[in-house]
């Protein structure tokens, strides 16, 4: 595909689009796992290959989507742009698929003053309407600014879900593994001999969540009360970065004592 101008890149791109849910449809019964985010249209399938004719369906549908892709690429490439969009992924051999599910986490440094600047802003909002809710959180907020004017701590980080993060580890029959991402345009794999490999699934925590427990640092950590940003969670820099220490300081202790920890040789 020759793409020389915007018009032909907004043609190119829908015209990947297509071929993507084509394939998708096409081999809807395969899909064996699917997740999408809160709040988020877009699913990401996962999905499995049986016979080799569906494997020469698959690998041509994948094949004509990269070639499209190549283009709008080569065409982004020439005014310095990024091209942004996923194409579906197909792996063979697989012996075992291990999938897990986190939230894609946004941090930001914010300081004290920019906290209250904003919380006065949404308090000269509320002022304006005399609905009880609005007098409730216009009393909310006033107790958020009295603690960031009474506060010592300065500096402070702001963290929002940006979007919900799935990864496939793929262990292959020759004892290789790899990881890569579970995006929107899908990823199909198959076995050997087109056999079903073994497909393991987040367990559902206790709220019927079915994220991996990735360790964080912000888990262990007091929120400090923000009604500023809604979808996002507040913390005291100094805290993070107690706990940061605190952290390595373990995995330390840990190195050192298995170090130390050796059996002596046998004479």
């Amino acid at each position: 595909m020759n793409i020389t101008n915007l018009a032909d890149l907004k043609e190119a791109k829908e015209q990947l689009q297509i071929e993507v849910e084509k394939l998708h449809k096409d081999h809807f019964n395969r899909i064996v796992f699917s997740s999408n985010a809160t709040g988020q249209k877009a699913v990401k399938k996962l999905y499995i290959i049986e016979s080799l004719e569906v494997e020469r369906d698959v690998k041509a549908a994948i094949r004509k989507i990269t070639k499209i892709n190549d283009s709008i690429t080569d065409f982004c490439n020439t005014g310095k742009k990024r091209n942004n969009l996923s194409i579906p992924v197909y792996e063979k051999n697989i012996a075992l698929v291990r999938i897990w599910i986190n939230e894609a986490v946004s941090s930001r440094a914010i300081t004290k003053d920019k906290l209250i600047n904003c919380l006065t802003r949404n308090l000269d909002v509320t002022k304006r309407y005399f609905t009880p809710a609005h007098k409730s959180l216009g009393r909310i907020i006033e107790s958020e600014i009295a603690y960031f004017e009474n506060c010592d701590e300065h500096d402070f980080i702001l963290r929002s879900v940006a979007a919900q993060d799935v990864t496939l580890r793929l262990y292959f029959e020759d004892m290789a593994d790899a990881k890569i991402r579970l995006t929107t345009a899908g990823v199909f794999i198959s076995a050997k001999d087109f056999n079903e490999p073994k497909i393991l699934t987040p367990t559902p925590g206790k709220d019927g969540d079915a994220r991996a427990s990735f360790r964080s640092i912000f888990k262990g950590l007091d929120r400090v009360p923000y009604s500023g940003a809604p979808n996002a969670l507040l913390f005291k820099k100094s805290d993070a970065d107690k706990a940061k220490k605190d952290v390595n300081f373990n995995q330390n202790n840990i190195v050192e004592s298995k170090k130390t920890d050796k059996k002596p040789l046998k004479n």
